[in-house]
């Protein structure tokens, strides 16, 4: 009898799973890459400090995986479970320069979930009184969540790409 079953196979392995995020640390540093340096740029330097640590670790995370192969063996509910995950991490990863522009916790969360997943609904009051890199924010998420990131996500999985269903 086979070692691989079904239910092996709708398994997701966290050690995998955890690799194969830390490969796409590159595509979620780009994510808040121009934001912050949009911020710097305009000397906001609230907008800055909630971004930096974000870029700090996703820049540490990128540079130590960098070497390392991407999971080969990679199981297609892997691939759905770290292709779900971009966009939770992405989320979280946006929420708190909402809240430095002034939003309340959920609200930020709110409005970092709907921009990555480009849903486009917003609680933003008085978003025309925020400094140009929150509007940068704003319109960076959406463009990135709307096609390229996942795109570019499920581009680099290639295992799952090159297996046929079995």
């Amino acid at each position: 009898m086979s070692a691989f079953t079904t239910s092996t196979a709708l398994r997701a392995r966290p050690n995998v799973v955890a690799m194969a995020m830390a490969q796409q640390a590159i595509v979620l540093l780009a994510v808040v890459g121009a934001p912050l340096i949009a911020g710097v740029a305009f000397a906001e330097w609230n907008f800055v400090l909630s971004l930096t640590p974000q870029a700090i670790f996703l820049t540490l995370i990128a540079l130590r995986y960098r070497a390392r192969a991407f999971p080969q063996d990679l199981r297609r509910v892997e691939a759905f479970v770290v292709f779900a995950l971009i966009f939770v991490v992405a989320s979280l990863l946006v929420a708190p320069p909402f809240m430095a522009l002034g939003m309340p916790p959920l609200d930020a969360v709110f409005e970092a979930v709907s921009g990555i997943t480009s849903t486009g609904l917003s609680l933003a009051v008085g978003a025309e009184d925020w400094p140009i890199p929150g509007h940068l924010l704003r319109g960076w998420i959406q463009w990135c969540g709307g096609s390229p990131s996942p795109l570019q996500a499920w581009q680099s999985l290639p295992a799952v790409r090159a297996r046929p269903c079995p």
